[in-house]
């Protein structure tokens, strides 16, 4: 899976993979006082495409399971 930015109001879904789909909802994070800065680029890289995410990877607590279990 490919990761994009979203800003706060926008959403992007990921289709298929072992957990079905994934929403990424960028208001949800922004509501609880996340910013942008704390994951971009700490994270995941600011180049559209940059970053590939593997279950393996989030398991490992790297990309979403940076918070994520």
């Amino acid at each position: 899976v490919s990761a994009t930015a979203v800003p706060p109001g926008k959403s992007v879904e990921f289709n298929g993979g072992p957990m079905g789909k994934v929403v990424f909802e960028g208001s949800l994070h922004a509501g609880k006082g996340i910013k942008c800065n704390e994951c971009h680029t700490k994270i995941f890289k600011m180049k559209k495409g940059a970053d590939i995410i593997t279950m393996k990877d989030i398991n490992a607590g790297k990309f979403c399971g940076h918070c994520h279990n």
